[in-house]
C-alpha cells in the first residue's frame, strides 16, 4: 500500500498511481482524484513549533510545502520531498525517517535534525534506529530529519553578524522546516540538532543565540573561533539553560585548538544548567568523527536512560520508576524504551534473577501493547526453561502483534513456532 501524506497544491504521480492500490483516507482527510489515483489532503495537525516558541510568522510556509510518499505503514518509512522556503527563495530537499514504531504506536516522539543532510543523514538515521531497537536499544526512538544544502557556504558561514545570510538560514529552520514536520508527524517537545564540520557552527548559533529552539545540540568537526568565542561569552550568561551540549573532534588535526578553546571557553563560564561534553576523539579524522559524533552525542544527550549495574540490580518497580522519573528531566513523556525491557530481563536472567526477568518483561507487555519483541523475548525465556508450552503462548502472542509490523517480524515468529513443534 501506497501511503500520500501532507498538504497538497498541485501533485503528479504518474505511474506510482497506476501501480498503487488500496488507499485509505487518514480521518478528517479531503479526497482528490486526479486521474486513476486518489491522494489525500491531510489535515493539519499542529500549527506552531510549540509552546515555548514566538508566534509563527511563516506558517504560511506549510501551504504546497512537502508531498511525501511512505513505502509502507509497517517499517521504518522513509520520506523525500521539496519543501519551498519563503524565507531563503528556494526549494529546499528534506529526508525524514520515521521511527520503527510510527505506524502502529500511539505516542509522539522526540526529532533530530541533522544539518548536511546529504552527508550525515544516513549516518544519523542509522545511529538513531539501531540504538533505539527493540531488542538492546535504550533511548527513545525519533524521527530523523535531514536537511539538504543548497549553498552550503551561505548557509553555515556564521560571522555573528546580525546582517549576514547565515540568519536567514536559521530562520528557515527554526519557522519553516521545525513547523512543517511539527504540523505533519506526531512529535513531540524534544528537539536536537546536529552539524559536522561548518554546519556545526549553525548549531551552536542556535545554543548561543536562540538556545529556546533546541533542547540538545551535537556537534563534531569544527570548533569555535575566537570572535565566536566572545560573541558567546556576552550571550550565554543572559540565557536561562537547560539543555545538552555535546562537541567532539579529531585527533591532532587543525582543528584542535578550535576545539579546546571551546572546551575551555564553557568550563570558564560555568553555566548553571547547561550540560555538556566537548572532547578529542583518539584515533579518529575529521571524516570519521562525522558518524562517530553523532553516535557519542546521542549517548551523551539520552545518558539517564542507559541501564548500569545499580539499577539492574533494584526491583522491577524502581527499574521502570527510573524511565518514568525522566520525564521532567526531558521534558516529554518518558516511559521505559521496548529494547531496555528486553535488554535488562536479559541481564536480570544472566544474574540469576529469572522470576525478575520475568516480571520485568511482562510489565513491558503492559507499557508496549504492540510490542512483538517483548512477548518473543518471554517466549524465549520459557523455551530455555523446558516450558515449551508457555514458550508457545507467547511466540503465538508476538506473531499476532507482529501482524501490523511487517513480513520480516511475522515470518520469524512463524519459524519459531514451527521449530517449537519440531522439538516438541
Amino acid at each position: 500500500m501506497l501511503i500520500v501524506e501532507g498538504i497538497v497544491s498541485t501533485l503528479r504521480l504518474s505511474d506510482i498511481c497506476r501501480e498503487a492500490s488500496g488507499f485509505a483516507a487518514p480521518p478528517g482527510s479531503e479526497v482528490i482524484e486526479p486521474d486513476s489515483c486518489r491522494v489525500y489532503r491531510a489535515p493539519q495537525a499542529r500549527a506552531q513549533v510549540n509552546s515555548r516558541s514566538e508566534a509563527m510568522k511563516y506558517l504560511a510556509v506549510l501551504v504546497g510545502a512537502l508531498v511525501l510518499v511512505t513505502s509502507s505503514a509497517h517499517a521504518q518509512d522513509e520520506i523525500s520531498g521539496e519543501l519551498h522556503s519563503l524565507v531563503l527563495g528556494e526549494q529546499r530537499h528534506l529526508q525524514i525517517s520515521l521511527p520503527r514504531t510510527y505506524g502502529y504506536a500511539d505516542r509522539s516522539y522526540p526529532v533530530l535534525y541533522v544539518l548536511d543532510g546529504e552527508w550525515a543523514y544516513d549516518y544519523a538515521r542509522g545511529a538513531a534506529s539501531f540504538m533505539s531497537n527493540e531488542i538492546t536499544g535504550y533511548i527513545p526512538e525519533m524521527i530523523v530529519v535531514g536537511i539538504y544544502n543548497t549553498n552550503r557556504t551561505r548557509d553555515t558561514r556564521v560571522t555573528q553578524d546580525p546582517d549576514a545570510a547565515y540568519n536567514k538560514y536559521l530562520d528557515f529552520i527554526q519557522h519553516e522546516v521545525i513547523v512543517h514536520v511539527d504540523s505533519l508527524y506526531r512529535t513531540n517537545e524534544f528537539r536536537m540538532i546536529y552539524g559536522w564540520s561548518s554546519a556545526s557552527a549553525v548549531a551552536s548559533q542556535f545554543l548561543f543565540e536562540r538556545p529556546q529552539v533546541f533542547d540538545a545540540f551535537i556537534n563534531s568537526g569544527s570548533g569555535i573561533g575566537r570572535r565566536g568565542k566572545r560573541y558567546a561569552e556576552r550571550s550565554l550568561p543572559e540565557y536561562d539553560l537547560a539543555g545538552k551540549y555535546y562537541y567532539a573532534e579529531a585527533e591532532a588535526g587543525p582543528r584542535e585548538p578550535a576545539i579546546e578553546l571551546l572546551g575551555g571557553m564553557l568550563d570558564s563560564l560555568s553555566l548553571a544548567g547547561l550540560q555538556y561534553r566537548v572532547e578529542v576523539v583518539a584515533g579518529e579524522t575529521h571524516l570519521d568523527v562525522l558518524s562517530s559524533g553523532v553516535r557519542r552525542g546521542l549517548e551523551f544527550v539520552f545518558d539517564d536512560f542507559q541501564l548500569d549495574d545499580e539499577l539492574i540490580a533494584r526491583d522491577v518497580q524502581a527499574i521502570v520508576g527510573h524511565f518514568e522519573s525522566l520525564s521532567a528531566q526531558y521534558g516529554m513523556a518518558v516511559v521505559m524504551p521496548e529494547g531496555a525491557f528486553v535488554e535488562a530481563a536479559s541481564l536480570l536472567e544472566q544474574a540469576g534473577r529469572s522470576a525478575a526477568a520475568t516480571d520485568l518483561l511482562v510489565r513491558g507487555l503492559q507499557i508496549h501493547p504492540s510490542s512483538s519483541a517483548i512477548p518473543g523475548a518471554i517466549g524465549e525465556m520459557y523455551y530455555w526453561s523446558g516450558d515449551i508450552e508457555a514458550a508457545r503462548q507467547y511466540y503465538e502472542l508476538a506473531l499476532l502483534r507482529a501482524a501490523t509490523q511487517g513480513e520480516a517480524q511475522q515470518n520469524k515468529y512463524r519459524i519459531l513456532l514451527r521449530d517449537l513443534e519440531k522439538a516438541g
